[in-house]
């Protein structure tokens, strides 16, 4: 659909694609259906991630802004189309839900790390990153307790169990592109 397609992701139950690009829309494919997809309209055109939540209702979106400086990032309802933006100043585009979709990690140019809850998208609590770092990549660990943040300068775990309390449990100084705890959560990759 889009002329450069920037991010793909499989929902949930693996019964359809979205797709993001350089439209300001979100195409939705129903595998093994024909027929053409149905259109989520985005705020932004240039989709560049899209992350499904676990229970499949709402995709995450960030899209680049016009100047191209900065992230616009959505909640999408699947179902109505219905968007509520997160307001997360210096938001890259880095973003994971936990497993029962009640948590929405985004990182920050800055290096922050901004838990949100995920339905209401409201602030739940803040890891403070080191400028200039930036948390380009994040993974959730599946029972939601652990969150990797990758920065240019190494990657660092993160305990969340207690949103009131989050402790630092390891850092490697190395550089990676993805980062994808095992299916038990006893590794990161």
């Amino acid at each position: 659909i889009s002329s450069n397609v920037h991010s793909l992701a499989f929902s949930p139950d693996g019964a359809s694609l979205a797709e993001g690009g350089d439209e300001d829309q979100i195409a939705l494919w129903r595998l093994g259906a024909n027929g053409p997809p149905r259109f989520l309209k985005t705020a932004y055109q240039d989709v560049w991630r899209l992350v499904w939540d676990p229970t499949g209702e709402r995709i995450a979106v960030a899209s680049r802004e016009p100047t191209g400086a900065e992230y616009a990032i959505e909640i999408i309802s699947v179902s109505s189309g219905i968007s509520a933006r997160v307001q997360i100043a210096n938001a890259n585009g880095a973003m994971g839900f936990g497993p029962s979709g009640k948590l929405l990690a985004l990182g920050a140019k800055n290096g922050d790390v901004v838990l949100l809850d995920g339905s209401t998208a409201e602030i739940r609590a803040k890891i403070a990153g080191n400028a200039p770092d930036t948390s380009r990549v994040i993974a959730i660990s599946p029972d939601g307790r652990y969150i990797a943040a990758e920065g240019y300068r190494g990657i660092a775990l993160y305990d969340v169990s207690n949103l009131d309390k989050i402790r630092p449990v390891a850092t490697a100084y190395e550089s990676s592109g993805v980062l994808q705890f095992s299916p038990d959560g006893t590794r990161l990759f």
